[in-house]
């Protein structure tokens, strides 16, 4: 999207979060507080991923909260033994589905891993050990490597601070109002795609695509809101 030679540069967001529609924590119920045990726990890794690279904690534990509310281990188990062993032998063709705490698929990873050398520094890319694959040669040693690191917390949590660095640096002309409207609009970008425009990002902020089921039928939400209730009741709860 072009902007006029004398905003060229500064792109202001125009759209206006909603309030959270619900509280999240009574809604989700156990889900929620697991999820939330979870990221108490695991504070520390958090932290240790996101201060080298100069980013809040807690912009990362926002993005993927809703992931974690609605993460299954046994299904997680289950897809991750059934990934292991089609993407390591065929690719991403043939084996693309979630796994994680964070929900990840190995194209994002590969996605991750090609916008970071257009995207990031090479002091980024060394501090977040994407070094190592080359996707200019695909095969099983290093879709195993990447599968490995994609079923795991360490590397999961260096996708996604790469995924943050990645999307700061794409849509570095937008200014935010606030913690919330930066949250909000990154969420989105997790969950609906980051390959989109600026606006195309803000359109789906709103939408209610998020469900906690593994099947489509159940109730849906909205993914950013949920993000953004974290974010400010993280502390409180």
């Amino acid at each position: 999207m072009r902007t006029p030679s004398l905003l060229a540069g500064i792109l202001f967001l125009s759209f206006i979060p909603a309030a959270p529609r619900f509280d999240y924590a009574e809604l989700f119920g156990s889900d929620y507080t697991w999820a939330r045990s979870w990221v108490n726990t695991h504070a520390t890794a958090f932290e240790r991923t996101a201060r080298p690279l100069d980013i809040p904690a807690a912009d990362l534990e926002a993005i993927v909260f809703p992931e974690l509310i609605r993460y299954n281990g046994v299904y997680d188990a289950m897809e991750i033994q059934s990934l292991k062993f089609l993407y390591v032998s065929q690719g991403s063709d043939y084996a693309n589905f979630s796994v994680g705490y964070f929900q990840m698929k190995p194209s994002f990873a590969e996605n991750i891993e090609k916008d970071a050398q257009i995207y990031l520094g090479i002091r980024d890319i060394a501090a977040l050990g994407l070094t190592g694959l080359s996707l200019q040669e695909d095969n099983a040693v290093h879709r195993r490597e990447r599968v490995n690191r994609i079923t795991s917390v360490d590397g999961q949590l260096k996708y996604l601070a790469a995924f943050y660095k990645i999307c700061r640096s794409k849509f570095r002309d937008l200014s935010f109002a606030g913690d919330d409207e930066r949250v909000r609009f990154l969420a989105t970008c997790y969950n609906a795609g980051y390959y989109f425009t600026a606006d195309e990002v803000k359109a789906r902020v709103n939408r209610k695509f998020f469900h906690t089921g593994k099947i489509i039928t159940s109730a849906n939400y909205c993914y950013a809101d949920i993000s953004a209730y974290w974010l400010t009741h993280r502390l409180l709860l």
